[in-house]
């Protein structure tokens, strides 16, 4: 128990001249590799031998392999954090600009279905932030009467995979 406690990755081989059960059973709970009976056989000891070094070799693999893993995933999630500020940081530019700008922009998740108007798209359309919801039909009852249907009829190709890309203009 004592050198376990203190070299703990250190394989042990009892050599007993004890040869109970428990004694046995003692000693691999203690933490022992493998326990041998006196007077000691040369192949058995030598098999023991064997045993425990193929295990520390495993053993040290999968320590290195931990620490080597330990490192990767520290590294990985400093990238995250760097690229996180980065995006963070040029969306806010990227805002700053379209607000200096008054670009309206809209945007339309068509797994979701969820949509987004920006603030100065609202107000391009006569309503301010809070006044107008993201909504799909808010977005098609703006269509001009003369534009729906070939809008629709083209948006409704593009959504089934009929086009490849989807690009229109309307009023």
């Amino acid at each position: 128990e004592n050198v376990r406690t203190t070299y703990p990755r250190i394989q042990v081989i009892l050599f007993t001249g004890a040869p109970d059960i428990e004694s046995a059973a003692a000693a691999v709970r203690a933490g022992a590799f493998d326990y041998l009976l006196k007077p000691i056989n040369m192949q058995e000891l030598l098999r023991c031998v064997r045993s425990a070094l193929k295990l520390k070799v495993v053993d040290d693999e999968r320590e290195r392999l931990a620490a080597a893993n330990r490192l990767y995933q520290m590294d990985l999630e400093r990238l995250v954090d760097d690229r996180t500020k980065q995006l963070n940081e040029r969306s806010t530019q990227l805002g700053l600009a379209i607000h200096a700008a008054d670009i309206g922009l809209w945007d339309w998740d068509l797994r979701s279905g969820g949509m987004y108007f920006s603030p100065e798209w609202k107000n391009q359309v006569g309503y301010a932030d809070s006044g107008l919801p993201n909504l799909y039909q808010e977005w098609e009852v703006r269509l001009h009467q003369e534009d729906r249907s070939s809008f629709l009829k083209t948006l409704e190709e593009a959504r089934t995979g009929e086009h490849a890309k989807c690009e229109m203009e309307y009023r």
